[in-house]
């Protein structure tokens, strides 16, 4: 999705642990004979000086375990129980207490708590509320290698058991009938990729096939063409760029990427500084990038809640910019930084305010820095996020919903229907009103912005959003029929489509292929501008009829 500006990836952003954890318990029967494994999910072998393992009881009687090994390898697990044998795996250690039905283990290194979890009437001891379920002979709980698995996907998966958000209702799952626990003998385990795992080589490759995508691959080529036919020219335009800086497309083209680099260049001092002291220049200009291009990859799986509140207020500005019509960018050059330019566009006006709406909107929900940040990055389709959307409520997604729809600026890096098609129809719905007041042969002219719009564009603007708003609502539907709650499908059909990014907890690598196809031709669809795909269908449709046409 790089080169369609998009954030939504199935790249895995699960968070994944930097630390060992508790990977499974198990009870083995009715006697508590029981076992406890635990995952290193880091590549470096872990030192386990330091660390305690204790077992708490239905009483809350707390009882020190001995590790019986000094340390645990990378992507490798460490096994104890009060058996000599669990399932034709030996043991590395032993524990010197029973597995109660109700209790918690938890994991402490130095006095810290490290890891913990609860099941049965004890759950609360665990994190985030831990399991209610209790323990019976046979049983276990296992932490996933997913967020998106169930018990089957993590009886079949292969990968190491190391998501941890720190909710134990979320990070694990309950098995009737336990399988074989793993040792340190076992096979070693890698944990999901996550994004911070990626080698720099291929966060810098995403990053810059968003920052090529986000103004146009075709603007790309086109600024290289010697000649241009009207086909060119319709491909330009259906980019969105659709007034001529220069009385030559490819001279526009070159313009407009200048006005590119220097406001990306602009955004990666702007990150680096306000990143300052713990700057990552590798940070800035990958964010930069992403961010003016409106695409939403971020080198860090928290996407920017891992930062602090400078650096994500002046991330807005760089959404904001890669929104805004680049003829107005550059007016504002052109006139050595005359910001009268940009805030006399009426889009940008718009768009200021229906950010400034929307976060109050959103503000009892979720905050002051989460609302202005998921609201700016919604409109603009950038895609960054502050905040799991996933925990949010119904109301919350919605408004982050409408948003999405609308999109940015006409000539932008945005997506979605367009802030001046929402302009036009608002001032469409003041125009019929003023025109039913006079007489039938009154002409009334539909002025917006200096420009006079005939009947035939009103309609060519309503026939665009009445298509986009009932694409969405299909490939909303797609996901709903695969078994996904209604608002999230409805969310991940609009963030899709517009190119935005955010997610509601449906896009994953573990998704119904189904889902993925709906999705990927959403993304392309919508950042096509809907009518040339359309166009390319209807040409198709017609040569194939005339294949079959008898002769």
């Amino acid at each position: 999705s790089g080169l369609t500006a998009t954030g939504l990836t199935m790249i895995p952003t699960d968070p994944v642990a930097d630390h060992i954890v508790i990977s499974e318990v198990g009870m083995l029967d009715e006697f508590g004979s029981g076992y406890v494994e635990i995952y290193n999910p880091t590549e470096k072998r872990f030192d386990l000086s330091g660390i305690n393992l204790w077992i708490v009881g239905e009483n809350g009687d707390r009882t020190l375990q001995p590790l019986a090994v000094p340390f645990i390898d990378g992507y490798s697990y460490l096994l104890l129980a009060n058996t000599d044998n669990v399932r034709g795996e030996s043991p590395d250690g032993s524990l010197s207490s029973q597995i109660p039905a109700s209790g918690a283990v938890i994991l402490e290194m130095r006095g810290r708590r490290l890891d913990a979890l609860g099941w049965g009437e004890m759950h609360e001891a665990g994190e985030g509320g831990g399991i209610p379920h209790r323990l019976v002979p046979g049983s276990s709980l296992e932490r996933k290698p997913r967020t998106d698995c169930s018990p089957a996907c993590v009886r079949e998966s292969k990968l190491g058991n190391a998501v941890d958000t720190d909710n134990n209702s979320r990070d694990f799952v309950f098995h009737e009938n336990y399988q074989s626990p793993l040792s340190s003998s076992s096979p070693r385990r890698e944990p999901l990729r996550s994004v911070d795992r990626m080698e720099r080589t291929i966060l810098f490759w995403r990053s810059f096939t968003q920052w090529v995508g986000g103004l146009g691959v075709v603007v790309l080529f086109l600024a290289a063409a010697v000649s241009f036919g009207r086909a060119h020219r319709k491909m330009y335009f259906a980019e969105a760029h659709p007034i001529l800086i220069m009385p030559s497309i490819r001279d526009t083209a070159r313009v407009l990427w200048k006005i590119y680099a220097i406001l990306t260049i602009a955004g990666v001092v702007i990150l680096y500084l306000t990143s300052w002291p713990n700057s990552s220049l590798f940070d800035a200009v990958n964010h930069a990038m992403t961010g003016i291009a409106t695409g939403g990859f971020s080198v860090r799986g928290s996407s920017f809640s891992a930062y602090g509140l400078a650096t994500r207020l002046s991330v807005l500005l760089i959404m904001v910019w890669g929104a805004t019509n680049f003829t107005v960018h550059e007016k504002v050059l052109r006139g050595r930084l005359n910001l009268r330019e940009f805030f006399n566009n009426m889009e940008v006006r718009f768009m200021l305010l229906l950010i400034a709406v929307f976060a109050l909107i959103l503000l009892p929900s979720v905050g002051p820095v989460d609302a202005l940040f998921q609201t700016t990055s919604a409109l603009t389709g950038t895609g960054f996020s502050t905040a799991d959307i996933a925990k949010w409520g119904d109301g919350p997604k919605a408004a982050l919903v409408v948003l999405m729809m609308i999109g940015g600026s006409y000539g932008s890096t945005s997506s979605a229907i367009k802030l001046i098609r929402i302009i036009i129809l608002a001032k469409t719905v003041h125009w019929t009103l003023k025109k039913g007041f006079l007489p039938e042969r009154a002409v009334v002219p539909m002025k917006l912005g200096g420009h006079t719009y005939t009947e035939r564009e009103i309609m060519e603007v309503l026939m665009y959003t009445f298509i986009y708003v009932i694409l969405m609502f299909v490939g909303a539907g797609i996901l709903m029929a695969l078994g996904y709650p209604p608002m999230n499908s409805i969310f991940e059909s609009a963030s899709a489509q517009g190119n935005v990014g955010l997610t509601a907890g449906v896009t994953s690598a573990g998704m119904p292929l189904a889902g993925k196809i709906s999705l990927t031709i959403q993304m392309l669809v919508g950042r096509l501008e809907i009518l040339p795909v359309l166009a390319l269908l209807n040409y198709a449709v017609s040569k194939v009829r005339e294949r079959l046409r008898p002769f």
